[in-house]
């Protein structure tokens, strides 16, 4: 955070939120920097995978604000460059996001597991990896088993291979 600020003085130090045990201070300070309806970290609160930029742009249609709250949320973010995408790195930012939700009466369901739901739903399973490897066991963590069962058939298996999805992922 210190890096990031320019130019720095001693009021500006003074202004960042002192230690606590669990962090809450912290995730304060940064949720209340964020120009959005802090979609981005809520999305990455959802989810158990990383997820590009574009990615995250497409699930909560902020645009250009993505990359604004990536930069905002950036020390609490583990980056991939395999994967090309960013994941949560403190689990206790998730829990903090999922706990700040519940205490303003704001449903998970509809602001964190639908637009991911939406999102998989426009991806094709077979073709795009990330839908492939994520989907139905995000349907299984959000409780929303009958977004499976279009996909279950008796093709599933001859689909997979032709989109050529990984044996070990088939299993």
């Amino acid at each position: 955070e210190l890096i990031r600020i320019t130019p720095l003085s001693k009021n500006i130090i003074d202004s960042l939120p002192a230690y606590s045990f669990n962090l809450k201070e912290y995730y304060d300070y940064l949720i209340t920097k964020l120009s959005t309806n802090e979609s981005v970290p809520r999305i990455l609160s959802g989810v158990n995978f990383y997820l590009t930029q574009c990615e995250l742009a497409e699930i909560t249609g902020e645009g250009d604000y993505t990359l604004e709250a990536i930069a905002i949320i950036s020390p609490l973010l583990r980056i991939n460059a395999s994967q090309n995408g960013y994941i949560i790195y403190h689990e206790s930012f998730r829990r903090y996001i999922l706990d700040l939700l519940q205490s303003k009466k704001i449903s998970i369901e509809k602001h964190i597991f639908q637009p991911i739901i939406d999102w998989f739903k426009s991806k094709d399973l077979f073709s795009y990896p990330k839908a492939y490897r994520y989907s139905l066991k995000f349907y299984v963590d959000s409780n929303n088993h009958n977004e499976i069962e279009p996909f279950i058939k008796k093709d599933f298996v001859v689909n997979s291979i032709m989109h050529g999805q990984p044996w070990s992922q088939v299993r």
